[in-house]
């Protein structure tokens, strides 16, 4: 394959390495936004569920020793739901940053000349784009919580 130009030019080898850099602060500003917002929800949040008649029901069991395994589950997913804020915001974080890794990983592949490495940077291309799509829905999702 030598000689022959790449499938991807270099023009898009250039954007995806200002994508993937760009997606760095990105991630980085998104995580600073949101993080006080996000702190705020879940402390209210835990802060309605201790003060709920349940957790004093499910105190008392607890002195009675007559817990079950399901009061301890229900109380357990209280807890997890109040915290998907915070989880939420994580996950956006991870899958900015892969999509970064990846948009870079393309831009360095494609100015290598081997039919495996073309096929190996499309791959990183889709799999960025991917990447990018879930964080804005998830980012589209978090807006409708905080």
């Amino acid at each position: 394959m030598s000689g022959e130009a790449s499938m991807l030019p270099s023009t898009l080898a250039q954007i995806c390495a200002i994508i993937g850099v760009a997606l760095l602060p990105l991630s980085l500003g998104a995580l600073r936004y949101y993080k006080d917002k996000i702190d705020e929800a879940v402390s209210e949040r835990t802060s309605e569920i201790l003060v709920d008649k349940k957790v004093t029901g499910f105190i008392k069991k607890i002195k009675e020793r007559k817990l079950t395994f399901s009061m301890v589950s229900d109380f357990y997913k209280e807890f997890h739901r109040a915290n998907f804020p915070e989880r939420l915001l994580r996950g956006i974080f991870r899958e900015l940053l892969l999509s970064s890794i990846f948009f870079i990983s393309t831009s360095i592949i494609v100015g290598v000349d081997n039919a495996l490495l073309e096929l190996l940077s499309y791959q990183t291309l889709i799999m960025g784009f991917g990447l990018l799509v879930m964080a804005i829905i998830d980012f589209f999702r978090l807006e409708k919580i905080v």
